[in-house]
């Protein structure tokens, strides 16, 4: 095989990796313009749940770098002070020990089977 026809999908992967990047550039150009129109009606807070922000925080932690330019809903501080409480909170775990075996039935149980044993 010659050399010229081994090199010559290589233009072609390039070709088609700008235009994904073009049509990923216009589809983010897009939602950030939605976005300006949506937090125009909303006025200045928007209400989220708690729901809301871990969603927020999944995907803004992957972009921690360009958060600023992105993130229109809440300050960029606010979005890395709900991911510190996360996951500070999926640590929080009682740590006590617990007693080996089984629960212990109530007190009228175990009368109950002595009283049928005898």
């Amino acid at each position: 095989m010659s050399a010229d026809r081994r090199n010559s999908g290589t233009p072609l992967i390039v070709r088609v990796q700008k235009l994904f990047r073009k049509e990923l550039a216009a589809e983010n150009d897009y939602l950030r313009a939605e976005n300006r129109v949506l937090r125009a009606k909303f006025g200045k807070r928007v209400p989220l749940t708690e729901h809301d922000r871990r969603v927020l925080v999944k995907y803004g932690m992957r972009i921690k770098g360009r958060l600023g330019e992105v993130i229109s809903v809440v300050q960029p501080e606010t979005l890395l002070a709900w991911n510190r409480r996360m996951k500070r909170q999926k640590w929080t775990y009682d740590n006590t020990p617990k007693r080996p075996g089984r629960p212990s039935k109530g007190k009228q149980t175990d009368e109950l089977v002595v009283r049928l044993a005898e």
